[in-house]
C-alpha cells in the first residue's frame, strides 16, 4: 500500500515541486516531502476511482501510474549524479515509533464493529460497492 500511494504521489507531487517527474537535486528533505507525497496519492487514488467508476479499469490505471511513479521517485537514489542521503534516526525515534503502532493498531483491526457506528456504515457501502464492481448508482 505505501509503495502505491508513494507513486502516485509523486506523479503529482514531483512535477509540482520540481517541475518534472526525475529529480537531479532534491531541494526538499525527503522525509519532509513523504506525507504530501502520500496525501496526493490518496487524492489522486479517489479521483481515478470516481472518474473511471469501474473497480478493475481504475485500479489498473492507478497501479501503472503507481508503478512508474515510484521508479521515478526512487531513481534518484541509485543514480550516479546524485547521492539523496536519508538522515540518520536514532533507536528512540524508532522505539516511540513502534510503541505507537503497538498502542494504536491492534484496537483498528482487532476490535469488531459490535455498535452500529459510522464505521459500520462505510464497510457495508464497500461491501455493496465491491459487490456491484463500480462506483455508481448501482452500487447503492
Amino acid at each position: 500500500g505505501c509503495v502505491y500511494f508513494l507513486g502516485l504521489g509523486w506523479v503529482i507531487i514531483g512535477p509540482l515541486l520540481y517541475g518534472r517527474l526525475v529529480v537531479k537535486e532534491r531541494v526538499h528533505p525527503v522525509f519532509n516531502e513523504i506525507p504530501l507525497i502520500f496525501l496526493s496519492g490518496l487524492i489522486l487514488n479517489f479521483t481515478i476511482a470516481l472518474l473511471i467508476r469501474t473497480l478493475t479499469l481504475g485500479l489498473l490505471i492507478n497501479s501503472i501510474l503507481a508503478l512508474g511513479g515510484f521508479i521515478l521517485f526512487i531513481l534518484p537514489f541509485f543514480t550516479k549524479h546524485q547521492k539523496a542521503e536519508l538522515p540518520e534516526i536514532n533507536g528512540y525515534k524508532w522505539a516511540w515509533v513502534f510503541f505507537f503502532l503497538v498502542i494504536t493498531l491492534p484496537p483498528i483491526l482487532a476490535v469488531p464493529t459490535a455498535n452500529g457506528d459510522a464505521r459500520t456504515m462505510w464497510f457495508f457501502y464497500a461491501k455493496m460497492i465491491f459487490y456491484a464492481g463500480e462506483i455508481s448508482p448501482a452500487a447503492g
